[in-house]
């Protein structure tokens, strides 16, 4: 009885999570017209056929229906793509939205902690650091531990990961697969256990999730499954950046449709092809570029719900001090900025240079098989790369 009481409670919060969700998306992306996407003459003539909204045709974008001509159907993909018109929210509905939205942990509980939870959704979160301190296997175990499933705490989602140097190691990302599935199958038995006492009375876990529902996630939870979720796009100049960020919109235009979770973006590195410019280009298109870039890459975080992370590395200014590359002007892109180091005596630190909370601590950290973790955790560090 109480088994059937939780299940029914389970379906009850789904469904109450799904309308909060729909709410969300709702005032976020509002009933737009289709002539803001396609033009007046364009919309008339799909107005005749029944459609008036962005909401009557999203679901026919990317099927097979020839209600709407092919051509069309470009229209307004690129329009929905290129779309950018602000919308207002007031303050209550905008925490609402950002409270169901959960941050993708980093497995280091001192930088969760100074970032206020994990990286968060509808934010550009920037790591930089020189050769070696970490900041590719930071990026690399972000994607794995995007993947985490809901009922365990994590955002449940996919990834896509823009290689723009080819640090980017499918076999790294498999063993952080391998220690992060089995730390879930750990949390799962830990859930199951919990259940056997939990039978005898209505109460649920912390989470809403049940010890069987636990156990059956889990199951389906293994390194494969990380490994389908994470993408992998291999860029190789500054005109491959911006053309990987257009088909990403495009990609969660239609993951939208899908009701398909992309919840991390990350870059790895930027300022590969935007410090050593293409000799042919003028010397301003390199600010026109990364500008454009930069807009895209706010659309990506605020009209999808993705958390954006972009990796960037240090340059030496006038003055003979380190600073991140991409001069000044980037530096007000990002809405944190991490900076990773790695000192003469071996330690490695993550100072917050820019951060949602007060102050901005230094944390200590360490990297070994599983990933970034605490320094205090038993195990011998690895060799790294950037």
């Amino acid at each position: 009885m109480a088994s059937s009481e939780r299940q029914k409670q389970e379906e009850e919060d789904d469904d109450e999570r799904g309308r909060r969700r729909a709410k969300s998306l709702s005032f976020l992306r509002g009933h737009r017209p289709l002539w803001e996407f396609v033009g007046p003459s364009e919309a008339l003539e799909l107005g005749r056929l029944g459609y008036r909204e962005l909401g009557d045709v999203h679901h026919l974008l990317d099927s097979d229906d020839e209600t709407i001509p092919p051509e069309r159907k470009a229209k307004l993909k690129e329009g929905l793509r290129r779309e950018r018109k602000p919308v207002i929210v007031n303050a209550a509905d905008l925490l609402e939205h950002e409270e169901i939205l959960t941050p993708v942990i980093t497995f280091c509980r001192g930088l969760d902690a100074a970032i206020g939870g994990g990286i968060r959704r509808r934010k550009i979160t920037e790591i930089c650091g020189g050769p070696g301190t970490g900041k590719t296997q930071l990026a690399t175990q972000l994607c794995a531990d995007a993947t985490i499933p809901k009922a365990f705490g994590g955002a449940g989602g996919s990834a896509i990961y823009v290689d723009c140097d080819g640090s980017f190691s499918v076999g790294r990302l498999t063993e952080l697969a391998e220690a992060l599935t089995a730390h879930v199958r750990k949390l799962a038995v830990k859930k199951h256990r919990s259940s056997g006492v939990l039978k005898t009375t209505t109460s649920r876990d912390d989470d809403g999730t049940s010890g069987a529902t636990a156990t059956c996630l889990h199951e389906e939870y293994d390194v494969a499954h990380v490994l389908r979720k994470v993408s992998r796009a291999r860029v190789l100049d500054d005109l491959d950046v911006v053309a990987a960020v257009e088909v990403i919109l495009d990609r969660l235009v239609a993951a939208a449709v899908k009701e398909e979770d992309v919840v991390l973006v990350v870059i790895d590195s930027l300022a590969s092809h935007f410090r050593w410019f293409r000799p042919e280009a003028d010397k301003d298109a390199r600010s026109r570029l990364l500008a454009r870039v930069a807009v895209d890459l706010a659309t990506l975080a605020i009209r999808f719900d993705v958390a954006v992370v972009v990796v960037n590395q240090l340059t030496t200014r006038n003055d003979q001090q380190t600073a991140p590359a991409l001069g000044a002007h980037w530096s007000h892109v990002p809405d944190c900025r991490l900076l990773l180091e790695k000192h003469d005596d071996g330690r490695r630190t993550c100072k917050v240079l820019k951060g949602f909370l007060p102050d901005d601590p230094t944390v200590d950290f360490t990297i070994d098989h599983r990933g970034i973790r605490d320094k205090n955790t038993q195990h011998t560090p690895t060799t790294t790369t950037a």
